[in-house]
């Protein structure tokens, strides 16, 4: 199974919070997991390849930030 983390993070929390779902993922055997920043360069073709996507985003005011957006 291939599950794919996406997330922006502000002050490094939700980076914390991605790592995590990244780590207790890929303790399942046969998981592998990749963990991609918004803002760093990535191929959107391991997203359609993913098994499983997890988005994660700060919230401000409600609203996720504009590069996650």
């Amino acid at each position: 199974m291939k599950i794919v983390v996406v997330y922006d993070s502000l002050s490094g929390n939700t980076e914390k919070m991605a790592r995590a779902i990244a780590e207790g993922a890929g303790s399942v055997a046969g998981t592998s997991v990749d963990v991609k920043k918004i803002g760093e360069p990535f191929p959107l073709s391991i997203l359609a390849k993913a098994d499983g996507v997890a988005f994660g985003s700060p919230c401000v005011y409600a609203n996720v930030t504009d590069g996650m957006r």
